[in-house]
């Protein structure tokens, strides 16, 4: 967390948590809309998960491998869904 006690400071948008940030490469005075609209999803994404696993991603109950898992088994989601798409774009 930030200590600034500037009143001038921004959100930053680069930490973990929303705090006031005195650090001036986290400042970003108009974010872009895609940027916005992302970051609202990855917010939205994490509430999902805290009401569904009860937890967040800073837990630690589990090892670098199951870590490696579960990013592989979103790899390979994102694959099938990859290859939907194309499949239906070589339709047309």
């Amino acid at each position: 967390m930030c200590n600034c006690n500037n009143e001038e400071a921004r959100e930053c948008i680069a930490c973990n948590k929303v705090t006031p940030c005195c650090n001036d490469k986290h400042k970003v005075k108009t974010p872009s809309r895609v940027l916005s609209s992302v970051v609202t999803k990855m917010v939205d994404r994490e509430r999902v998960g805290i009401k569904k696993y009860n937890t967040t991603m800073d837990r630690t109950d589990l090892h670098l491998i199951e870590w490696m898992n579960h990013l592989q088994e979103e790899l390979m989601d994102a694959t099938l869904y990859l290859q939907k798409m194309i499949n239906e774009h070589t339709k047309l």
